[in-house]
């Protein structure tokens, strides 16, 4: 039977963990440049969520979004979002009652 750590020995680990990042140079230093947005929009299709997301695209500039409840087909905002600049890398329309998640 394997023994369970104790919740000071987790902490302790954490606590190590945490000390060597600080001290450590980044493993990856351009992934310090990777924006994501990650968004549970609930519905693509209306304007106030077209506004909102040009004022954060250009804000914030993010690299991949990741909408999540989309409501909607992909199909539907395809010309949208390539007007933006993005380009669909993976997608899962809504099914009946089952929301949409977009990785653009």
């Amino acid at each position: 039977m394997a023994s369970l750590r104790s919740v000071k020995d987790d902490h302790r680990q954490i606590r190590s963990i945490v000390t060597d990042l600080e001290t450590s140079d980044p493993i990856f230093p351009s992934m310090d440049l990777l924006r994501l947005l990650f968004w549970n929009c609930r519905g693509v299709d209306n304007n106030i969520f077209k506004c909102n997301l040009v004022e954060i695209i250009k804000a914030h500039k993010p690299e991949i979004l990741v909408l999540m409840e989309t409501k909607v087909a992909f199909s539907k905002l395809a010309s949208f979002f390539n007007r933006l600049g993005y380009t669909i890398s993976t997608i899962v329309d809504p099914v009946e009652r089952v929301d949409g998640i977009w990785i653009i």
